[in-house]
This record gives C-alpha cells, structure tokens and sequence, in this order.
C-alpha cells in the first residue's frame, strides 16, 4: 500500500521531490561497483563474500523500502555480465562448494522476498494468489479462465474459477512467475495488431526521467493498450521502426557487445570500462522481456560507474598531499 501511494503521490506531483531525493537516487546504487569489481579482479574467496553479502544487504533493504523487484534484477544481470567477462579473460577461479551454497543461498532469498511482493498485492487487492494470477495473465492478454455465458446474453464474459493446483497458493505464485517469462511475447503481440501510433517506446524511460527533472521532451501520446506494460526490445524497435528497426537493432547491439568486451580487455577492467559493458550485456540479457533503458533505476546504477572513481581518484589525491605534508613536517 505504501508503494501505491508513493506511485501515486509522485505522479501527481510536478519535479523532484526534494535535493535529499536526488542524491539518494544518484548514490544509492553505488554497491553496484563494489559487486562488479570484486567479480572482475583477483581477490581472496574470504573478501569477495564479505563485499558481495554486504553489497547484497544494501540490496535487499533497498528493495524492501520501494517494495520493487527492480534493483534484483539490474543486481543479478550486473554480477552475471561480470562473471561473463572474468570467464572471458581466463581468470575465473574454480569454484568451490561454499560458493555454490552461498550462491544459491542467495538466489533463494532474493525469489523469495519477488513471489513475497506477489503475495503482498494479492492481499491488497483483497484477492487470493490464484484470483490475482488469473486477472495478472488477463491483463497480459491471456484469457485464461473465461467462459461465454447461455445463449440469450452471448456478449457478455464470466470468469469460470481456476480449478487445480493452480488455485493454490504455491499454483497462483507458479503462475505468475511463468508469466513474467513470457509477457513480453502477449505484449509484441499486442504492438503488432495494433494500429501504428505517434509514441516512441525506445527513449520512453529517459524522457520519463528528463521529465520529472523538468526538461519536457514529447514522444508523442501513450497508447492506453500499452500501459503497464513492459515491451521487449525487439518489441520496442518494431513499434518504432518496424522490421528494419528489428534487424539494425540488433547488429548495432551485437557491435556494442563486441566493443564493450574489448574496451574491458584493453583497460585491464577498469571501473568505467565494466561498468560499461555491463550496461549493454544487461541491455542484452534482459532485451527479450524488456528495454533495460526504460527501467527508471538504470541510468542512476550507470552514474555509479562514474562517481565511484572519481570520488576514489578524489580520495587518493586528499591522502597523498596529506602524506606528503607530513613527509615534509
């Protein structure tokens, strides 16, 4: 309920909501760095868990206030990317099997605490986890569920009740789950029969953002159909810029992939340089059921990438003019 009205509040209200807010925003992702750089560098199995779990504490409690499956997602794309490049460069150290406990460890509080929020709407909608699975897949564009009544009211729809296992709770937390893997595909659907329309979907995240800071860029009028949706990336670029748009999308991103990876090996991993490629992997990963670009979170764990060294660069420079003064007392 706290997360409704924080949504609602902030879309009724013009701007930021204060300077606090900003800097929160900017800053808050900076464990980002943390994760990606023990994960790209050669560091004892003792630190890289110390740094991951903390990193992954600061996670979970920042999901936990915005009651958003958001930052896991970004969090777990991030550390794969990483992992991706350490394999890459040869130098990924055998793992062991505390780090498979500890990493299915993990794995299991962060799904645990995604079907919680599941829950939690259910129960604010005064709805079971079935019943509000069942309106999820509708929305979706499933009719699962739906039956025409007797002939002398055929327009009209009931809805016939979820029989099974899947009127469980564990059914309801099933379905949801299969669904979020396969909504991109009801919504490309739903972007190819519909009628072509003024809104551009690919920048549709940052504008929103350039918005709330009080820079007004239109891309043209949401479609109602599309609200609440979350369009893949070939789905965006077919609604943008049809088929073409599919095809040069995506050579331009597997370009990017190939760049980003040698932009890492020439810097020997320096921090702005994975935090790079893990932007676009992360645009690569999740480009079948959404546009990484459009999660509103996205350009702010990006910005970390470049605080984080400038801040350390900052840092090094206070110490050494500090140590150089007491060399020279």
């Amino acid at each position: 309920m706290a997360r409704w009205q924080m949504s609602r509040m902030g879309l009724e209200r013009e701007g930021v909501s204060s300077s606090f807010s900003v800097v929160g925003q900017l800053l808050g992702y900076s464990y980002f760095v943390a994760a990606t750089t023990v994960m790209t560098r050669a560091v004892s199995r003792r630190t890289f868990w110390i740094i991951m779990g903390m990193a992954f504490l600061l996670l979970m409690v920042q999901a936990q206030v915005a009651a958003s499956r958001t930052p896991l997602i970004l969090f777990a794309t991030f550390v794969f990317a990483a992992a991706s490049m350490r394999v890459a460069d040869g130098g990924m150290p055998r793992v062991k099997f505390v780090d498979m406990v500890m990493t299915v460890l993990l794995g299991l509080v962060a799904v645990g605490f995604i079907l919680s929020i599941f829950s939690c709407r259910a129960a604010a909608s005064h709805q079971t986890t079935a019943e509000y699975a069942q309106d999820f897949t509708e929305f979706l564009g499933a009719k699962e569920g739906a039956a025409r009544r007797p002939a002398e009211n055929p327009v009209s729809e009931v809805r016939v009740p979820t029989e099974g296992w899947r009127s469980t709770y564990l059914g309801g937390l099933f379905s949801i789950t299969a669904l979020y893997t396969v909504h991109s595909a009801y919504t490309f659907a739903g972007i190819i029969s519909l009628p072509p329309d003024d809104q551009i979907l690919t920048v549709d995240g940052p504008l929103y953002l350039l918005k709330r800071a009080g820079v007004h860029i239109d891309n043209g009028t949401p479609n109602k159909v599309l609200a609440g949706r979350f369009p893949s990336l070939p789905g965006t670029l077919y609604h943008d810029f049809g088929w073409s748009g599919v095809l040069f999308g995506g050579l331009i991103l597997g370009v990017a992939l190939w760049l980003a990876t040698h932009m890492v090996a020439i810097t020997h991993a320096n921090v702005l340089a994975v935090g790079v490629a893990c932007a676009i992997f992360t645009i690569a990963y999740t480009s079948p059921l959404l546009l990484a670009t459009n999660i509103a979170v996205f350009p702010f764990v990006c910005f970390g990438y470049v605080v984080v060294p400038i801040a350390a660069y900052f840092a090094l420079f206070v110490n050494r003019k500090n140590t150089s003064r007491d060399e020279i007392r």
